[in-house]
């Protein structure tokens, strides 16, 4: 394991206890510290407690999210023969694009999805006579870029 970061868990973290609330586990890893190792995504990852350290993390350019191939390549030639044509299409998510292509295809999706919640209410009020407008404290929230 890495050094600098040692997991507060004698047990698995991901389990059913945190699939049924995962917020005292979130809060067990804040004041246990800021950063911690864990075994348990994509064969270790460090995981970020603080809002701060995972803005910056996003914002610098040598945490790239293009990083999808990793697991392929170190997985053995008929592995990785295998898992080629995922992997290309699995680099391509939005999820995994760095910057200038995240931000452009997230604007582009962030107006289809107003579209689809106006198209939403309008279908509402044919059906129930009456608009419910979508939730503008959620629609709002949606960052633009």
């Amino acid at each position: 394991m890495p050094t600098g970061g040692v997991s507060p868990f004698r047990r698995p973290m991901i389990d059913d206890d945190f699939l049924e609330n995962p917020y005292p586990t979130y809060q067990v890893l804040r004041d246990a510290g800021p950063t911690h190792w864990s075994d348990e995504f994509f064969g270790g990852a460090w995981l970020l407690t603080r809002h701060e350290d995972v803005e910056a993390m996003l914002r610098d350019p040598r945490f790239s999210a293009r990083r999808t191939g990793g697991w392929v390549m170190n997985s053995g030639e008929g592995a990785r023969n295998e898992l080629k044509g995922f992997q290309q299409l699995f680099a391509r998510a939005m999820l995994f694009l760095d910057a200038p292509d995240h931000p452009r295809i997230r604007r582009v999706l962030h107006a289809v999805c107003i579209a689809i919640a106006d198209r939403f209410a309008a279908v509402e009020v044919r059906i129930c006579g009456k608009r419910q407008p979508p939730d503008a404290s959620v629609l709002s929230a949606i960052p633009t870029a």
